[in-house]
């Protein structure tokens, strides 16, 4: 009974540093403030822009970037990485309204690998004034 209660003490501390090492890697995955896979068009190029009401967030990805869908009928816009400002926070499943007078403007591309390992390459946009 004693060495079934130190294998299950030794299973749970485990997973407890599992967890916390998890964790760790998704709050700082993003080294410096740069995001992996992300790069900025240069100065010369200049991005597509985005006339949208509301977009809804499909995954919060890092703290204040967020993929993101037009939340508009039959769109069919691709997936676009939102980059916030320090004080925005991103959930799942958010519905962001754009304010009148603002637009989304891409400022790079963002490259990921989706759930079934597919490189998936997308627009980088921010929330910008006409």
């Amino acid at each position: 009974m004693k060495s079934f209660l130190c294998f299950v003490a030794g299973m749970i501390t485990m997973l407890g540093i599992l967890f916390a090492l998890n964790l760790y890697s998704s709050y700082y995955d993003m080294e410096d403030g740069k995001i992996p896979g992300l790069t900025f068009l240069s100065e010369k190029q200049t991005g597509a822009s985005f006339n949208y009401k509301s977009v809804q967030v499909i995954q919060a990805v890092y703290q204040k970037a967020a993929l993101i869908l037009p939340n508009e009928a039959f769109t069919f816009e691709p997936v676009m990485l939102l980059l916030g400002k320090e004080s925005d926070s991103f959930y799942d499943s958010q519905i962001i309204n754009i304010p009148k007078g603002f637009y989304l403007s891409q400022i790079g591309s963002y490259k990921y690998q989706n759930k079934e390992n597919f490189t998936k390459t997308v627009p980088a946009v921010v929330i910008v004034k006409k």
